[in-house]
């Protein structure tokens, strides 16, 4: 049997894992990550983990470590919203934080493996199942794995309802090789009345919040109190670049939103996109927030391999959302594009990882969603047209259309020829030559600032 450092957080989950695993025959040893700055609701949180690890006689260990969650979690997502994109906190924990130091700490309390109360499942491709790692009874039968049958694969969690792969994709053969879930093939029903058969205290205790650091779910209210100086009120347009009204504050925003912009029309808005570098919302009808096609960054694969060809897939693009069918096409740099069979709404940049589950077997690659095609509104310094041209118009098939800040240009860069509406922004649909302004009242303003 192996010795294992089990993350406690004082909940349900976590508890439940610990007795499963205790009474599989499994010597655990729990520890406690202290993360956030509000010091009563940890306090409770620990102690409730000490209790629980008392009541099953294993020890239990507390580390503090709420500087790092500030400058790691705390901050980047501060940092996100300031930068126009929506972040993922609990993704950017588990890598940079929960994992990293359960790992680092697991061979100081001289652990074998480390486990955590995650819904998901972990099966090896050779060799036996351990605990938590292949399907158990009640799941339907898993179909012949692809080549290589090697290494592990990362499997949702039998209760779609609370499956936590999503944020689980940026972890690689090393890590599943030595993490355990066993609440992958269980239902929380189920975990709660384990809890209640040895009468723990934390049988009844209510779901977590998504967010931690964020008790009332409020994060734009969150924002306002501790980085006021991220809200800077800007102009609404509409998808012509006409301005229809002000914002009080890009962080405020999301895209897809329809109520709160406090603007009247006859027809429902909806925020379409975010431009940080002009501080402008834009908003339009419903089918402005559709899209066809994303590019992905920081690809991170399962198996550990980089695919050399497109392959289908079902992929989830928020942690709640159901998985729709795609082409997963890999490109250089750690970078691949996600073509959908139907147009998907409201993609976010920034906003996690597309988990992207293929057919019949398990999870495959995670990645950050860098921007999504169709209409991308980044206008550039001339000196960066060229190499953005070979980078990004080449290298990702994104539109390359031309407009300067406060144009309505939207003309195709291969029909256009050089000096008529720059600097180049990515923008689209390609819309008709003849809707161009003359170059007076484009390009030679900038012409005349010395561009």
């Amino acid at each position: 049997m192996a010795r294992v450092l089990v993350a406690m957080s004082g909940g349900v989950d976590s508890s439940v894992t610990a007795v499963l695993l205790r009474e599989a025959g499994h010597e655990v040893v729990g520890v406690t990550l202290l993360l956030r700055d509000d010091v009563p609701p940890e306090t409770e949180m620990a102690a409730s983990a000490q209790e629980v690890c008392a009541r099953l006689g294993v020890p239990h260990h507390v580390i503090p470590c709420q500087q790092l969650f500030r400058q790691v979690v705390v901050d980047d997502f501060i940092r996100a919203y300031a930068q126009g994109t929506t972040p993922n906190p609990c993704l950017v924990c588990n890598r940079d934080i929960k994992f990293r130091l359960l790992t680092e700490y697991a061979p100081r309390f001289h652990c074998d493996t480390i486990a955590t109360g995650h819904y998901a499942r972990i099966v090896s491709l050779s060799g036996p199942e351990g605990e938590g790692r292949g399907p158990s009874a009640g799941l339907s039968p898993l179909p012949p794995p692809p080549a290589p049958q090697t290494g592990y694969a990362l499997l949702r969690g039998a209760d779609r309802a609370k499956d936590q792969s999503y944020v689980l994709a940026m972890l690689q053969q090393p890590d599943l090789a030595r993490i355990r879930f066993p609440l992958g093939a269980l239902t929380k029903a189920t975990v709660r009345e384990v809890a209640r058969r040895y009468q723990l205290d934390v049988a009844e205790r209510p779901e977590s919040q998504d967010i931690c650091f964020i008790p009332d779910r409020d994060y734009r209210r969150f924002l306002a109190a501790t980085a006021p100086w991220i809200f800077r009120p800007g102009p609404i347009r509409d998808q012509e670049g006409r301005e229809i009204g002000q914002h009080r504050g890009l962080p405020g925003y999301t895209v897809g939103q329809r109520k709160g912009l406090g603007i009247a029309s006859s027809r429902p808005l909806f925020v379409s996109e975010i431009d940080p570098v002009h501080n402008a919302l834009v908003v339009g009808p419903l089918e402005a927030t559709l899209r066809r096609e994303m590019l992905i960054e920081q690809v991170s694969f399962v198996s550990g391999q980089w695919p050399d060809a497109p392959f289908p897939c079902l992929v989830q693009v928020r942690a709640h959302a159901p998985p729709f069918e795609a082409v997963v096409t890999p490109l250089e740099g750690r970078r691949a594009t996600v073509a959908f069979a139907a147009p998907q709404r409201a993609i976010t940049p920034d906003r996690g990882p597309p988990s992207t589950i293929p057919r019949l077997w398990g999870c495959g690659p995670g990645g950050w969603v860098y921007r999504w095609r169709d209409r991308m509104m980044s206008h550039l310094d001339p000196a960066l047209v060229l190499l953005l041209l070979i980078t990004t118009a080449c290298a990702t098939g994104a539109h390359v259309l031309w407009g300067a800040p406060g144009c309505n240009c939207r003309c195709s860069g291969w029909r256009q020829r050089w000096g008529a509406c720059w600097p180049m922004s990515l923008v689209g649909p390609a819309r008709s030559i003849s809707r161009c302004p003359p170059v007076s009242r484009c390009s030679k303003r900038y012409l005349r600032r010395g561009w």
